[in-house]
């Protein structure tokens, strides 16, 4: 599997066609069914509960700097280091300083577990030594979006004042941290089947992984505010799209998808490593039009699509996004939940048998009761959360041993199973341990490597 780095692509688009061309081009052959995982932290200092600056003595630049003594590649952008290389896996930061850690591409979720492992022995040390808190949890606990700068990245520069236009949220962004896990397609049918079942999956995903309910200090009345933030961001290319829930949808995903995302506005485009923006301008526009003496190359497309947020996306993969960062086993444990359910056919149609009647009124009901009430909450036909993700863990677990029956990565689908049988989620853990504890961040830190 690869992820789509920006690069120097300078294939002239010249129509609809050409952007629809790019997915066909990127089916993978049915053997191919690689795996990726994106987990982000949220890193605070301990002295003041607040962001870590980029730049000083105990700063996100430091942090950088140490962890790349382990035979990382430095990644610099304007004279500063903004990310790691090492073996096919990177390490990134988010706008508002949230480290990112991406796998290689692996063929189960053990090796994307055992890689995500090596990263966090590395990096727990040298912030402990800093004096700075790991929080495996989807939205800061302290401070406002205000208050947290923005990492001197070009493409943030860039980015941050488009999204601001689009949106009073996007500052949100800076607050937020997820879990999002890619795969492969070898079909477009495969890519409609796996877009349709992981944006009905969106609900219960939410519900489970739900992490950050805790608000400037104080616990909220929602389970996930994270997902409550980016529930409200730029409402058109969020959540999830109307189309994936019409009836041809899975047999025409790659044309739905390019008229969705050719729709869109787009923020800007890429040329000589310099990043060009562009006004008020959808991408059906910049295809038919240009902009400037800017033609439109295939490279822009790739650069658009990544600027769009839907639950469940289309790329050169299909990439799952609705998880707050939680737990490192809940992170592999979600891996292997996708591997059962989207890389075998029999998982595929029952999973999407389970979820038949959830149409897009329903999925979008249940989408808002999951980061309310997470896994307390209830269908539309009464059943409760926690007994329908039962059912599709249960359907993961054979998908993965028709696979390849690879025991290591039906254990670590166990550790979500463990949690939903003894109704141990992340949320209530995280509002319980703060109750018995004057301090959050505490309660919320790594202590090096949890335990499974």
């Amino acid at each position: 599997m690869a992820k789509d780095h920006i690069k120097a692509e300078n294939l002239v688009l010249c129509s609809k066609e050409d952007c629809k061309q790019y997915f066909h081009n990127k089916v993978s052959p049915n053997n191919k069914k690689m795996l990726g995982l994106e987990y982000e932290l949220i890193l605070v200092d301990k002295l003041t509960t607040l962001f870590v600056p980029y730049f000083g003595e105990r700063s996100l630049s430091s942090v950088l700097s140490e962890l790349a003594t382990y035979g990382y590649k430095m990644i610099m952008d304007s004279g500063c280091i903004m990310g790691l290389e090492r073996n096919n896996t990177s390490i990134s930061l988010e706008p508002g300083g949230q480290l990112e850690f991406s796998t290689s591409p692996t063929l189960s979720a053990y090796e994307t577990s055992r890689q995500l492992e090596c990263f966090l022995l590395e990096l727990y040390p040298i912030c402990e030594r800093l004096g700075i808190a790991i929080l495996p949890t989807g939205y800061r606990p302290f401070g406002s979006a205000k208050l947290v700068e923005t990492i001197p990245r070009s493409r943030y520069i860039t980015l941050m004042p488009h999204l601001e236009k689009l949106s009073a949220l996007s500052n949100e962004q800076k607050m937020t941290a997820s879990i999002q896990v890619s795969l492969d397609y070898h079909s477009q049918k495969h890519a409609g089947k796996s877009l349709l079942l992981a944006s009905k999956c969106q609900p219960f995903i939410v519900a489970l992984f739900s992490n950050s309910p805790i608000y400037n200090g104080v616990v909220g009345n929602v389970k996930s505010f994270r997902m409550l933030t980016w529930s409200k961001f730029v409402p058109d290319r969020c959540g999830i799209p109307e189309f994936i829930f019409e009836r041809d949808f899975v047999d025409n995903t790659f044309e739905y998808y390019t008229e969705w995302a050719m729709n869109k506005r787009i923020l800007f485009i890429l040329r000589q490593g310099e990043l060009v923006s562009i006004e008020k301008l959808s991408f059906a526009e910049f295809l038919k039009n240009g902009y400037l003496y800017h033609e439109p190359e295939l490279n822009d497309w790739v650069v658009h699509l990544g600027t769009l947020f839907p639950e469940a996306r289309l790329k050169n993969v299909v990439e799952v996004r609705s998880a707050d960062t939680c737990h490192p086993k809940f992170a592999s444990g979600l891996v292997a939940f996708w591997k059962g359910l989207l890389y075998n056919d029999v998982a595929l149609g029952e999973a999407l048998g389970v979820l038949q009647s959830y149409d897009k009124s329903c999925t979008e009901s249940l989408y808002r009761l999951a980061y309310s009430k997470g896994m307390g909450a209830k269908t539309h036909d009464g059943s409760a959360f926690p007994e329908v993700m039962s059912a599709l863990l249960s359907i993961a677990s054979n998908g993965l041993a028709r696979i390849d029956n690879n025991k290591r990565d039906i254990r670590e689908l166990e550790y979500l199973c463990d949690a939903v049988h003894n109704r141990q989620f992340p949320a209530d853990i995280l509002i319980d341990r703060c109750s018995d504890n004057d301090s959050i961040i505490d309660c919320m830190s790594f202590r090096g490597i949890p335990a499974a």
